[in-house]
């Protein structure tokens, strides 16, 4: 009878050791889901404030350009304010730190806002690849632009402002025109992107804003 009585102490006192290294293992993972989280916040109002930048600057851009292409006489403050739109773009790239921490943890145990994760990571994994894809294709037209243009004696004066006569001669052909209106129209497949971007990113913020992972 003895010999049981100890057996039974000695499974109890497993069973609790047990049930303790597993409630801790879970109040551990809990924290570090809390962490990852409030690393995702941040991520999600940078990346929202950086779109934010890059929209007001492709606005004032879609400006200059219609003054452009609507003018009848184009003059050096007209093509001073659109010289830089076939070569020079700036870059919007998704920060993952949070999602590359979150898709790597053992989310195995039963939270209540499980959901709201997969969601995230699913986010993430399609709209990082679908700006990469668009971001490969302004860059390439970036630089066939670059690469056209290199070849004139005035380019790198014309980069930093200075515009020589036959710069400006140069800005007013068709071959620009053409150069400039199909970098126009990238430019709006990526502030389309942007825009559908900042919103699902906005909702994604919200909904982990609301939750237990702050």
């Amino acid at each position: 009878m003895q010999i049981v009585f100890e057996f039974i102490v000695v499974v109890f006192g497993i069973l609790i050791a047990l049930f303790i290294n597993k409630l801790n293992e879970k109040r551990n993972h809990t924290k570090r889901i809390n962490n990852i989280m409030t690393i995702v916040i941040n991520n999600l109002n940078k990346d929202l404030a950086i779109i934010n930048r890059i929209l007001d600057d492709l606005e004032e851009d879609e400006i200059s350009y219609k003054r452009y292409v609507n003018a009848e006489n184009i003059n050096e403050e007209i093509i001073q304010s659109v010289h830089h739109i076939p070569v020079n773009l700036t870059i919007f790239t998704p920060s993952d730190r949070g999602y590359n921490l979150l898709k790597d943890a053992r989310v195995d145990f039963d939270f209540k806002d499980s959901e709201l994760i997969t969601d995230i990571v699913q986010f993430y994994n399609v709209w990082i690849g679908s700006m990469q894809r668009l971001i490969d294709k302004l860059l390439d037209n970036l630089e066939s632009n670059t690469r056209s243009m290199s070849f004139f004696s005035w380019f790198d004066s014309a980069k930093d402002g200075v515009f020589a006569q036959k710069s400006l001669d140069y800005m007013k052909t068709d071959e620009y025109r053409q150069l400039l209106v199909y970098a126009n129209f990238q430019r709006g497949m990526y502030k389309s992107d942007l825009l559908e971007y900042k919103e699902r990113a906005t909702m994604i913020l919200q909904r982990v804003i609301k939750s237990d992972y702050k």
